[in-house]
């Protein structure tokens, strides 16, 4: 399994750095949210992309995990990210062209599906199917941990784009700030943001059917897209 985590937006909404004083006693890093620290189970500070990073390391299931910035968006938080993965031949740290988040996603499922080459044989297909996917998470989800991971995981389908929503209800009782709605199954939901895409070599992306599975689970409905959700971690222990 391959992760992506998007790390190239602006965090234009979070407007970090605006407030010098928190609450937490910790200093904050200036103008880029995926920097913002948190302290995961009582460890030491990190920013919160870090943490997202190692929680789906941690569930033992990635091969490879790409973090997608932007040099023009998010030019710290490559540079930091670079230095805190220098050594790790499981991360990679990739450059995205900062022109939103689905053109972004969508050019690095491209290339994703591209290294792994033509479409195998008749006889291999069958094989092939299944042991391949992509797991989509964005770089601000300060709540997920590997149990959350494998959650999401378990709804992986070979042959579709799987995007993973809470239902509005959920979302509403955590007074989560998600902005894109949808109704799926007849239940009003909101995009999480995190997806699961097969890679299956004989299906073209463009040609996967689109599912939608409905996740109430705080730990991948709680984002950080203001400044006062941070200041809502401390409920958490973060």
């Amino acid at each position: 399994m391959i992760g992506i985590v998007m790390a190239g937006g602006r965090g234009s909404r979070m407007e970090a750095g605006d407030e010098s004083d928190d609450g937490s006693g910790r200093e904050k890093e200036k103008g880029e949210k995926l920097l913002l620290p948190i302290s995961p189970d009582g460890d030491r500070a990190k920013p919160v992309v870090a943490h997202v990073i190692d929680s789906l390391a941690g569930a033992g299931i990635m091969d490879e995990i790409m973090v997608l910035t932007s040099p023009a968006n998010a030019p710290r938080t490559r540079a930091v990210l670079q230095s805190m993965y220098a050594d790790d031949p499981g991360v990679r740290v990739a450059d995205s062209d900062g022109a939103g988040y689905s053109r972004d996603l969508g050019s690095a499922m491209r290339a994703i599906s591209e290294r792994h080459g033509p479409a195998p044989s008749a006889a291999g297909a069958d094989a092939a199917a299944g042991r391949e996917c992509v797991m989509v998470v964005p770089g601000d989800m300060p709540l997920l941990d590997a149990r959350a991971v494998l959650a999401v995981s378990d709804h992986h389908a070979s042959d579709a784009w799987t995007s993973v929503m809470v239902s509005e209800s959920y979302a509403r009782m955590w007074d989560v700030n998600l902005e894109y709605s949808e109704t799926a199954g007849g239940v009003p939901c909101y995009y999480t943001g995190v997806s699961m895409v097969g890679l299956n070599r004989a299906i073209p992306l463009g040609d996967m059917t689109r599912r939608h599975v409905i996740l109430d689970d705080h730990r991948i409905a709680f984002t950080l897209n203001t400044a006062a959700d941070y200041r809502r971690l401390r409920s958490f222990g973060l």
